[in-house]
Parts: C-alpha cells; structure tokens; sequence
C-alpha cells in the first residue's frame, strides 16, 4: 500500500539566531515530529541562501502517527550532524545489532542506511527494539548527518524509514 509523504523540516529554534535547519526528512502522512527528550542543540551553523543550517549539533524528536493498518504508533528520532569530512558516528547514533545495510542517495549524495536494533534500557531490564539509521556527508554544507529512527512498532520504523529516505533535504 502507497502513502502520501510529507516534507517535515527537522529545526532548532532560537529567540536570537531563528531558526537552524538540520535537515528536511520526509514523514508518512498524519505522523508529527514534535519535542523530544533533549532539546535541538546546534554548536556551529552555516548560512546557505536564505536558510541557515546546523554544521554542528544534535536533536531529538518524538514521532507519532498511524500505521498503514490505522493504529497509532510513536517513536523517537535522533540526529546528530558534525563538520568535516571524518563521518565518526557517535556511539548514541549507532546501531547495537545491524541485520542489513543499503547504500542509496540522500539529497543527491551518497548515503548508507542500515537497519537492525538498538538496546534500551539497564542491566536485566534491558531489551532491544527495532532501528533504522542514514548518514550521509553534504558537502554543499561541509557537515555529516546522522539520523537514527527507532519505535517498540517494526512497521512504524518500516514506514518512516521509507518516507525519510525518500524525501531528504540537507541544504
């Protein structure tokens, strides 16, 4: 089954620098990305045309929204975005079991997408739910991005992680 997919421009917002884009990320239509469990952090910017864009800094938002089969679903989505041309992946930003890898354009550039697991919380309460992951480097902005998607639902990581994909704007 097809759905619509919406752009959703994944910001920070400051009362003296206005907003600091990250990136623009497709979502399924109905799915919101609001306030996550730490606020938009960006460290140093760039300004690109009319937009300004975060060189470096990290993020996360909730999502929720319905599945194709019409139950709600929520998740958390995480990114993180560094300078340069290094790529290292905070350890936070990774997957702890990665079942498959994809290599595919993001923006224009190329990317890779993985997909598998992520563990939560500690010790014996410790459990895995499923994750998907994109980073690419931008060069148009000088900056890697680091996108982490992950939800107790299988079908919701599915669902966002092919309108992410599709729908991917980093400057």
């Amino acid at each position: 089954m097809s759905r619509e997919i919406r752009p959703y421009v994944l910001a920070a917002q400051s009362f003296m620098m206005g907003s600091t884009n990250f990136v623009l990320v497709g979502l399924p239509a109905g799915w919101k990305a609001g306030k996550g469990p730490f606020p938009p952090e960006v460290d140093r910017r760039v300004e690109r045309g009319e937009a300004s864009w975060a060189v470096e800094g990290q993020a996360s938002f909730e999502l929720q929204g319905p599945l194709a089969t019409g139950e709600k679903a929520r998740g958390l989505l995480r990114l993180y975005v560094g300078a340069g041309e290094g790529g290292k992946v905070p350890g936070a930003f990774r997957l702890a079991r990665v079942d498959g890898e994809d290599r595919l354009l993001l923006g224009g550039h190329e990317g890779v997408f993985r997909w598998g697991w992520v563990r939560t919380g500690l010790g014996p309460w410790a459990s895995f739910i499923p994750a998907a992951t994109w980073t690419a480097f931008c060069p148009a902005t000088g900056r890697w991005l680091h996108l982490l998607v992950e939800s107790s639902r299988a079908e919701a990581v599915d669902e966002v992680a092919r309108a992410v994909a599709e729908y991917w704007r980093c400057h």
